[in-house]
């Protein structure tokens, strides 16, 4: 079975994760319990008494229940046979005379009032034990994070929220995507902006990345006077731990996220204040201070309300931390792009000075792949011409060289200006794969889907 399945029957409504069941009977919940294994019994308690679930093959569901009967005090028992193959649902009720009764749903919306025709199917894949399907969050803040393992391979995870609000994580290795997602965290609040890093597995110079190293993921709970959160997954370990709430200063309910890591102690977050100041801070790994280093956006300027941003450090640079340099980015008021690098040696903040404005929509996403010693591209989302538009940065010996912008992802990727905008991130790979040097996804405005374009 998938890891999320409902369907709806009448008034009947069947849930699972995975983990647990939920039945709902008339808008009212009456029982919830363990879901099992597709070859063992999972626990399941009714109002009325305690059943057994039992998963019989990837598309077929067996739940015997207690079911209250109109005769107050007594129980009938039925079988409930669950088979879903696609969007395509039926469910059989078995009474303990031995009659049935199929519902059967084609898996079509009836209607604008939530009613629904037979059985619907929750997602727009068929479960399997083998590729469980997740249905992303319409309008999920996604992160990214990439690295080369010491086996040279090169490694990128995806964060992404689902549809029942969990952060979830899909692993890629060398162009080879995991069957499986894997359920990481439940924030609390949807369509929080995510930001994650690896980090080294110690701390100092030339300490190689495994292929399961210390993650740590950003979001914000969003509410009037909102948090900065941290979840962490130690090196080796499956899963996250609880959350620190960070408390910046003044953060924004409407702030991006952004976060590098050098390899030293200090993993470095760019969000965005009430005054729509972006700020760098520091989270000292040692000590677990969480300090406001230095604004990002130079002098008096401050950016975009809302604005996304997008950070990255060429992949060479984390081994020399008194040598890395920063890219960061963001949208200015005028929804044009603005940026600055952020170096550990002075100067310390120097603005990107483009030599032509580049316009962005104001509902778009910005990300940043940067390569150590060659180039750094940043790829926008332009106001006008509703594709992807990318500048790419070339260290000089002398200045500075900008080329772009050109139109880079062309098609129906994004919208401009449309609501719940498509957003980007990206992923620089350590080493040249099958011809390519990096990966951008993105999650199409106005859908779930999330789609990887090769660069």
């Amino acid at each position: 079975m998938s890891d999320e399945v409902s369907v709806l029957t009448g008034d009947l409504k069947v849930t699972s994760d995975g983990e647990t069941i939920t039945w709902t009977l008339a808008s009212v919940i009456h029982g919830e319990g363990s879901a099992g294994g597709p070859t063992g019994d999972g626990s399941f308690t009714s109002k009325q008494s305690t059943a057994k679930a039992l998963y019989v093959s990837p598309h077929e569901f067996v739940q015997q229940k207690a079911a209250a009967t109109a005769k107050e005090g007594d129980a009938a028992y039925k079988l409930f046979v669950l088979n879903i193959t696609g969007t395509k649902a039926s469910l059989t009720l078995v009474d303990t005379d031995g009659s049935t009764s199929t519902y059967a749903g084609d898996g079509t919306q009836k209607g604008l009032d939530g009613s629904y025709k037979g059985i619907w199917w929750i997602g727009n894949k068929s479960p399997s034990y083998d590729r469980p399907q997740v249905t992303p969050l319409n309008a999920t803040g996604l992160a990214s994070v990439s690295w080369l393992d010491d086996q040279g391979r090169n490694q990128v995870r995806i964060y992404f929220q689902d549809a029942f609000g969990w952060v979830r994580e899909l692993k890629w290795t060398d162009s080879v995507w995991s069957p499986n997602t894997k359920r990481c965290f439940k924030p609390v609040s949807l369509r929080t902006p995510l930001a994650a890093v690896a980090y080294p597995n110690g701390h100092g110079k030339g300490i190689a990345f495994t292929s399961d190293p210390e993650i740590h993921v950003f979001c914000i709970r969003i509410t009037n006077a909102s948090t900065l959160m941290e979840y962490v997954k130690k090196k080796g370990e499956g899963n996250f731990g609880e959350p620190v709430s960070l408390y910046p200063s003044n953060l924004a309910p409407y702030s991006g996220l952004a976060a590098v890591a050098l390899q030293d102690v200090i993993l470095r977050v760019y969000w965005q204040d009430i005054s729509n100041i972006v700020w760098e801070s520091g989270r000292d790994t040692r000590t677990g201070n969480f300090y406001a280093r230095q604004r990002a956006t130079p002098g008096t300027s401050v950016a975009l309300q809302g604005t996304p941003i997008a950070a990255a450090v060429g992949i060479g640079y984390e081994k020399e931390p008194a040598k890395g340099t920063i890219t960061v980015a963001w949208e200015n008021p005028d929804n044009t792009l603005a940026g600055a690098t952020i170096r550990q040696t002075a100067p310390l903040v120097t603005p990107l000075t483009f030599p032509v404005k580049h316009h962005v929509s104001p509902s778009g996403s910005i990300t940043i792949l940067s390569w150590f010693q060659d180039k750094t591209i940043i790829y926008y989302d332009g106001l006008h011409q509703e594709s992807i538009q990318k500048v790419t940065i070339v260290p000089g010996a002398t200045a500075t060289q900008f080329e772009g912008p050109f139109h880079s992802l062309t098609g129906n990727i994004t919208t401009s200006n449309s609501p719940g905008q498509g957003i980007l991130v990206g992923a620089a790979y350590g080493k040249v794969l099958n011809g390519r040097t990096g990966s951008v996804f993105y999650q199409r405005a106005g859908q779930i889907d999330l789609g990887e374009v090769l660069i």
